[in-house]
């Protein structure tokens, strides 16, 4: 185990079924940010292989869908071995990144984008 959390080293299950425990319990609490932020999900996935496996966030504001802007997220270090505790916040942290900064202007097609690209945003560190 790293300092900062669990690598793939440290489980017995394939790294798969981690990463699509993960993945589902991320995506679960993602989905229904979509009627409160007035955004649609154009994907969620994941794109990559551990420990350079990372969740793919790709959303337009349901005011302007042909502008996408896109998110990523790295997967490891896991903070833990139960996805839906260790994932308790999640939903709050993506809700906080689209309530300010660079993620509101996104959420409200504030931020330049030609059609058919990406702009892809830096969550904060």
């Amino acid at each position: 185990m790293s300092a900062a959390g669990l690598m793939p080293e440290d489980f017995d299950d394939p790294i798969e079924e981690v990463e699509g425990r993960f993945f589902s319990e991320a995506r679960e609490r993602l989905l229904p940010l979509e009627a409160g932020e007035h955004i649609t999900w154009v994907v969620i996935g994941l794109s990559g292989r551990a420990p350079d496996t990372r969740l793919v966030l790709l959303f337009a504001p349901r005011a302007y869908p042909h502008k996408v802007y896109g998110l990523t997220l790295g997967l490891w270090p896991m903070p833990g071995r139960e996805p839906g505790e260790d994932l308790a916040y999640f939903d709050i942290q993506v809700q906080a990144f689209l309530a300010d900064g660079v993620g509101a202007d996104a959420r409200l097609g504030q931020l330049e984008v030609d059609e058919g690209l990406i702009r892809w945003l830096t969550p904060p560190t």
